[in-house]
């Protein structure tokens, strides 16, 4: 399902949704629309019938397919333009008391669907309704509902962003150190995993400032804080595209370098440390030094293992004088 969430022609707010809740939507569809259905074949519009049937038929398997988390046969272009294309329809044959479900058929496109598709959808339901609004009744209607169809687009749009905007908010602070603005443990964990799932080569890097306590303890705490973000931003600066910074948690840190076996990582890793040893601490002239443990992906590691072994590579770091990399 991984799939739907990065192609733009699926919809990721749909394959997000609990199994009873898509089963729910389900008859949602079922006992809205069915009985349209019925209806059409009755009075005989059978274009109409067709155009539902076809929207119902690809709406439920789209929403099968999703509550068994498969990825569906066909885009959610598909239904939804179906969807359209019966509203609009359904205008031109049972004239002005279908117009109101075209403010609901707006909204469910914008809620899942990409939001250039959902504009594109808007434009072909307004101009298509609009003409067949048009036929059925007079001019001063058809304005009357193209510009409110205008405005429900708009006011829209509008929510969406702002929702969108307190998500990406929430997801930051949710995977960032709020100090440093490094990512959180919580947020490690997920990468790391998805190294080890994925077992491209890689090289992790636990980085630990020496005697960070007394740092603290002769400088202050505000001074120590500001050495932990002037350590972060430096780890950031000299990051390369797909290497990552965590906070451990205290002074201690770790980078998880992509594409990267052990013998380039520890070059790389002795250029960090020297870029690190440029930090000062407060206003003094002092730096501060780091120590660095590292271990390189294998094949057969677990992530308890993984970070052990970079660990226990910092320990022997710290035992043997400190300000070095042992990998």
């Amino acid at each position: 399902m991984e799939k739907l969430y990065r192609n733009g022609s699926h919809s990721g707010v749909l394959a997000s949704l609990p199994v009873k809740t898509l089963w729910s939507l389900w008859y949602i569809l079922m006992i809205v629309f069915f009985p349209f259905l019925i209806k059409t074949i009755i009075y005989r519009d059978f274009v109409l019938s067709v155009s539902f049937s076809l929207f119902i038929l690809t709406a439920s398997v789209y929403l099968y397919y999703l509550t068994k988390n498969k990825t569906p046969p066909f885009t959610v272009y598909l239904p939804m333009t179906l969807m359209c294309l019966s509203q609009s329809l359904g205008i031109y044959y049972t004239g002005i008391q279908a117009v109101f479900w075209a403010y609901p058929v707006i909204i469910i496109s914008y809620f899942v669907m990409p939001d250039r598709a959902a504009i594109i959808i808007s434009i072909l339901l307004t101009l298509l309704s609009g003409v067949f609004l048009y036929i059925q009744t007079e001019i001063s209607l058809f304005i009357r509902f193209v510009f409110s169809m205008i405005v429900v687009c708009v006011l829209i749009r509008i929510m969406i962003r702002f929702v969108l905007s307190l998500k990406d908010e929430l997801v930051k602070l949710s995977i960032t150190d709020p100090l440093t603005h490094a990512f959180n443990r919580r947020y490690m964990d997920d990468q790391l995993k998805a190294n080890l799932s994925s077992r491209k080569i890689a090289t992790l890097l636990m980085i630990d400032i020496d005697h960070f306590k007394q740092v603290n303890d002769i400088h202050g705490h505000d001074a120590g804080d500001e050495v932990l973000k002037r350590l972060v931003l430096c780890l950031q600066t000299h990051a390369r595209q797909d290497d990552l910074v965590f906070r451990m948690g205290g002074e201690e840190f770790v980078m998880l370098l992509a594409n990267t076996g052990k013998e380039k990582a520890k070059v790389y890793a002795n250029f960090l440390r020297e870029q690190l040893a440029k930090i000062a601490i407060g206003d003094t002239d002092k730096a501060i030094t780091v120590s660095i443990g590292a271990s390189e992906l294998n094949t057969q590691i677990s992530l308890d293992e993984w970070l052990k072994q970079a660990d226990v590579c910092l320990y022997q770091a710290k035992s043997q004088g400190r300000n070095q990399v042992i990998i």
